[in-house]
């Protein structure tokens, strides 16, 4: 009963030093991703009536990151329950961006993204175009999108600050 009582005292140890790291590598995530969230966040987001960043906080106010939540500066409820779907994209998409910037790999720098303008209005379509076009220069994006027009604005903004773009209808393509 003895070498069984210390092998679980022994993995509640090691449980809780493990809970420790993984807290610990998760707030380090979230100091470097907080700043160019924040700024992204504010860029995409210029017409939300708060006119500034989202901030990262741990859920329940604690050192420690249990669960995330993002805010207003003014606010303590979760944007959830106060942005409209949109607005939620445009989170989504800064906090990609962000976490896009800051951890990198030097050997693939690629960004996919699936329909990105979906439910954002025409203001938050224009500010992630110049977003992308003017913070990742050199950043391919690989977007796809059902929308003509948000594919054709994109090309036109590209193209007239001389980026390469290239457009690609699927349906055109017999063979991939």
């Amino acid at each position: 009963e003895c070498i069984e009582g210390e092998i679980s005292k022994n993995l509640i140890n090691t449980l809780k030093d493990w809970k420790a790291s993984i807290d610990k590598y998760q707030g380090n995530i979230i100091s470097q991703v907080e700043i160019p969230f924040y700024i992204y966040s504010a860029r995409i987001l210029q017409s939300y009536q708060g006119g500034q960043g989202i901030l990262i906080r741990d859920k329940n106010g604690k050192e420690e990151l249990n669960s995330i939540r993002f805010t207003t500066p003014n606010e303590e409820h979760d944007i959830l329950y106060t942005m409209s779907s949109g607005q939620l994209s445009g989170i989504l998409l800064a906090f990609s961006l962000a976490l896009h910037k800051i951890f990198i790999n030097a050997g693939l720098n690629i960004m996919l993204i699936d329909d990105p303008v979906q439910c954002m209005d025409d203001l938050n379509i224009v500010s992630f175009v110049e977003l992308i076009r003017t913070e990742f220069p050199n950043v391919q994006f690989l977007i796809s999108t059902h929308e003509n027009s948000f594919a054709g604005y994109i090309g036109y903004k590209y193209k007239k600050y001389n980026l390469p773009v290239q457009r690609c209808n699927l349906k055109e393509i017999s063979t991939l």
